[in-house]
């Protein structure tokens, strides 16, 4: 019984560390969601994908489902874009709160569920090789909390935007988990102290119970992203040379066959289902594997090793566990990519590899000593200020705004504009106005990205009968004076991240034809309608 106390002492812990550090950062984004200021589209996107979800589980139950609701991205079907079923167990929670905020809440509970399951391994760890030391327990269960709130991948989650990559964070900390509890002398340990009847001289006897958290733990992260099924097929090859070595053979070939099943699933779903289906086959399929092999040859090293310093990656290396092969294909594809943006410490691209860290941290904490762990430690407090400064560029332009004269009067000026529009009106917005809009089918963003959301064309012209922007277009001389400039998140080397060429083209539409103007003087925003 003192064994179980321990860990849910270290759980307690860390969940209190996690919500006094996380409180600040989910307030301010609970604070641009009612103010209407979420720039990030994916929000957007799993705001329309629910509601349109939620009516077609009213109407037709589970067969309703697979549709695609988001207009944004031009997709015909509701799995086509990015594999990801599990946004359909959120409809119970957006029912009740159908708002920007209800998605927010849903990334800190994911993460606070990471953040407890991190501070009852190092509770585990310690009652394994130091069960007297409190003061060493304390640091080490702060870890995991710390690096939860500040690492930006995680806290940007909390206040700029959603996707359900944040969903998987818990499943990827507990495979690191199950993986190095069977790496090292000490560390045969998985959620609690292990008992003496479990050990023996080669570690921690794996039971049916680490194998059921071990499966159900990859389904969970597999749902949340299609590619996050090869992460999962390698963290079980792994697990499963892993169980041989150790001689514990039926396990392993469990497990082994396990982790060939979600390749073939992979394969087939990336090679040939999602080229099928999706309107950006360039994601998928050998066009993926060009894509990325294409792009080694332009990776922006300076970005990438600023990644890989705040999230911690020179403190893990001075005990790398097998959890660090479980981050190298999540590494992999954010190294590979060509688009800068991926390799930003904010963006969701780092979920794929960054809890890994987050467990070998925890355990190193634990386990180090000497001059190991001071520089570790040194290291690691270094890694957490790097990226509190990397993400601040972001921080200031996404939540200063909230706090100006037009963010206040924006909801107001959104919710009467919102009544002037038809229910079956096609919409052109901003990005930052789509979630206002999420309940409307056809919504089209004016400004779009390179590539997603897909850029608007001919046909939205000519179904279009409304506009709402926070630029009035008529105090343009030209529509050319919009273009990249040093302001913009550059994708690649020459390569704007916006379609300005495309908002040119809008823009010299939207002034050849007949139409309304509002202006709201409060916060700046403009509604067209269109004769």
């Amino acid at each position: 019984m003192k064994r179980l106390v321990t860990g849910f002492e270290a759980a307690g812990r860390s969940l209190l560390i996690y919500v006094a550090l996380s409180a600040g950062l989910l307030a301010l984004g609970m604070l641009r969601s009612s103010r209407e200021l979420i720039h990030a589209f994916d929000s957007g996107i799993y705001l329309q994908i629910l509601a349109e979800l939620k009516a077609a589980w009213v109407v037709s139950g589970w067969s309703g489902l697979l549709v695609w609701p988001s207009s944004i991205t031009g997709e015909t079907n509701f799995l086509a874009h990015h594999f990801q079923p599990i946004v359909a167990l959120l409809i119970p929670l957006y029912s009740i709160f159908p708002s920007t905020e209800i998605l927010f809440f849903i990334s800190w509970l994911s993460l606070g569920a990471g953040a407890v399951i991190l501070g009852m391994r190092s509770a585990a760890l310690r009652g394994a090789v130091a069960p007297g030391q409190r003061r060493a327990g304390f640091r080490s269960d702060a870890v995991g909390p710390i690096f939860m709130c500040l690492f930006p991948a995680f806290a940007a989650r909390l206040y700029f935007g959603f996707a359900p990559d944040v969903l998987a964070v818990p499943a990827f900390i507990l495979q690191g988990v199950v993986l190095n509890s069977l790496s090292d002398k000490g560390a045969g340990t998985l959620l609690f102290p292990p008992r003496e009847d479990r050990v023996w001289a080669g570690g921690l006897q794996f039971g049916v119970g680490s194998v059921i958290v071990f499966v159900l733990a990859q389904i969970w992260a597999g749902s949340c992203k299609e590619v996050f099924w090869i992460i999962n097929a390698w963290a079980a090859l792994l697990l499963a040379l892993r169980l041989n070595w150790l001689v514990q053979r039926r396990k392993a070939l469990f497990v082994g066959i396990w982790g060939a099943l979600q390749l073939g699933f992979f394969l087939w779903l990336f090679l040939r289902w999602m080229p099928a289906h999706s309107q950006h086959d360039g994601y998928y399929g050998l066009n993926y594997l060009d894509f990325k092999l294409t792009a080694l040859m332009q990776a922006n090293w300076s970005a990438i090793l600023e990644l890989l310093f705040a999230a911690g990656f020179f403190a893990v290396i001075f005990r790398p566990t097998w959890a660090v092969w479980l981050a190298m294909p999540g590494l992999a594809i954010v190294v590979l990519a060509r688009f800068v943006q991926i390799q930003s410490p904010t963006a969701i691209y780092p979920l794929a590899f960054a809890p890994f860290f987050a467990v070998i941290l925890t355990d190193n904490m634990v386990l180090l000593t000497g001059w190991r762990h001071r520089l570790s430690r040194l290291l690691m407090i270094a890694s957490i200020a790097a990226g509190v400064i990397l993400q601040g560029p972001l921080f200031v332009r996404s939540v200063v705004p909230a706090f100006s004269k037009s963010a206040k009067a924006l909801p107001i000026d959104l919710a009467v504009a919102r009544k002037g529009i038809a229910s079956n009106a096609y919409l052109l917005v901003d990005g930052n106005l789509q979630p206002a809009f999420h309940e409307w089918r056809d919504v089209r963003v004016i400004l779009g990205f390179i590539g997603n959301p897909a850029p608007l064309a001919p046909p939205d012209y000519k179904r279009a009968t409304d506009v709402l922007t926070m630029f009035d277009l008529d105090q343009l001389k030209s529509c050319s004076e919009v273009r990249p400039d040093a302001t913009d998140d550059w994708a690649a080397r020459g390569v704007p991240f916006h379609d300005y060429d495309g908002f040119q083209r809008f823009c010299e539409w939207l002034r050849s034809v007949p139409r309304k103007k509002l202006i709201y003087s409060d916060s700046g925003l403009v509604h067209y309608h269109l004769n």
